[in-house]
């Protein structure tokens, strides 16, 4: 397996919300651009009642999602304070395309948390055409950021 060298500052696999360009500089700040990867070993679901996902272990899943590098220690701050206490950041390691694997750092939702995920799969693209707007509007982690 061919591991890539992470470049300066470190790598955020990004799989729900935070693809988007745009709401991941609002957290962390300027990033290297992102590019389209896959975690395997785990399952992207809907948080119920909301319009974003989380991600939890689960044989035989494959996440797709964006790999960003760059990220600075300030940016892990702020991501750490957005994703707030139902996310954990953990090491995983990602496939890109060409089949160069990377190291980077999720964030996978605490076992504690684990039944506030439904069975629903979520969308990119549903998100950013209908769920975008109440997400900035309504999502705790901003406020955390403002503190």
């Amino acid at each position: 397996m061919k591991v890539a060298t992470p470049g300066p500052g470190g790598s955020f696999f990004a799989y729900g919300t935070l693809m988007c360009a745009d709401l991941l500089a609002g957290v962390a700040g300027p990033v290297l651009p992102g590019r389209a990867a896959q975690l395997f070993g785990y399952e992207r679901r809907l948080v119920r009642g909301q319009v974003y996902p989380g991600i939890l272990p689960g044989a035989g899943g494959v996440v797709g999602g964006v790999l960003y590098r760059g990220i600075t220690a300030k940016g892990w701050d702020r991501l750490d304070r957005f994703e707030g206490a139902m996310y954990c950041r953990r090491p995983v390691e990602v496939q890109s395309q060409g089949g160069c694997w990377h190291r980077a750092q999720a964030y996978v939702v605490r076992p504690a948390f684990a039944a506030q995920l439904s069975a629903e799969t979520w969308s990119l693209e549903v998100f950013a055409a209908a769920g975008k707007a109440r997400f900035t509007a309504e999502y705790q982690g901003f406020r955390q950021l403002e503190e």
